[in-house]
């Protein structure tokens, strides 16, 4: 789900709340890839999954016209919530 939400999210202005049954593989895998429904390429993007996540440490970013991707390194739950910002 995207929300527009201005510039009241740090400057950012898209918000997509997830569950880890929105991710590829399964209850518990590391590696496991979010899509985000945007159509255009991402600049910024920040997550959290619990708490806020650091960039390249905890999750990786491939910025792509079709939809960017976020490949979470640690371990996601399918009951994990998360909410993604971007531009």
């Amino acid at each position: 789900m995207i929300a527009r939400t201005g510039t009241t999210n740090g400057g950012l202005t898209n918000k997509q709340t997830f569950v880890g049954t929105d991710c590829s593989g399964s209850d518990g895998d590391a590696n496991r890839v979010l899509t985000l429904n945007n159509t255009s390429l991402t600049t910024t993007v920040i997550v959290a999954l619990d708490t806020h996540l650091i960039e390249d440490d905890q999750y990786t970013v491939s910025h792509k016209a079709s939809g960017t991707t976020i490949t979470f390194v640690i371990k996601v739950w399918d009951s994990q919530k998360g909410e993604v910002l971007y531009d």
